[in-house]
């Protein structure tokens, strides 16, 4: 799978300008490329990332998007963000992402996203990232399962 994270306030039409440049970008990538990829020179003006999942189903490429045009969800940027600070305890650190948004998330189209910053950030401070959906109570995602 493999999603574009746009910068939040692109507009739709420098997005579709950019499908020529992003699938240049996207064909210069290692055929075993995983992970998250940081645009670079004039595409990351319109482009943050792009998060590159691959799976056994011998498929491909699969492209996630949003037909809503929200083409990003808050909580990886949140998650994204928490994994860049510092932070410093004598105790082992977890993180709670408190999640708010409506409608409820669809775990088969975040989890994979997320699993891929999770990797990329491995010996991060954090020894577990929890995720919280506040409306209903429940424990949406650990991170990693088991220790």
């Amino acid at each position: 799978m493999v999603r574009i994270v746009f910068h939040g306030q692109t507009s739709k039409r420098k997005r579709e300008d950019a499908v020529p440049q992003i699938l240049e970008w996207l064909r210069q990538m290692s055929d075993s490329f995983k992970g998250i990829a940081q645009s670079t020179g004039g595409l990351s003006k319109v482009v943050e990332s792009a998060i590159v999942v691959r799976g056994s189903h011998g498929l491909g490429p699969c492209f996630e998007v949003d037909v809503t045009g929200w083409l990003d969800d808050p909580a990886l940027d949140r998650v994204n963000q928490k994994l860049g600070k510092e932070y410093v305890s004598s105790a082992p650190i977890e993180l709670l992402v408190s999640y708010r948004r409506q409608p409820p998330l669809l775990p088969d189209k975040l989890w994979p996203e997320l699993c891929a910053l999770l990797e990329q950030y491995q010996g991060s401070k954090f020894r577990r990232v929890w995720v919280f959906d506040v409306k209903n109570k429940e424990i949406l995602f650990v991170y990693p399962a088991k220790l």
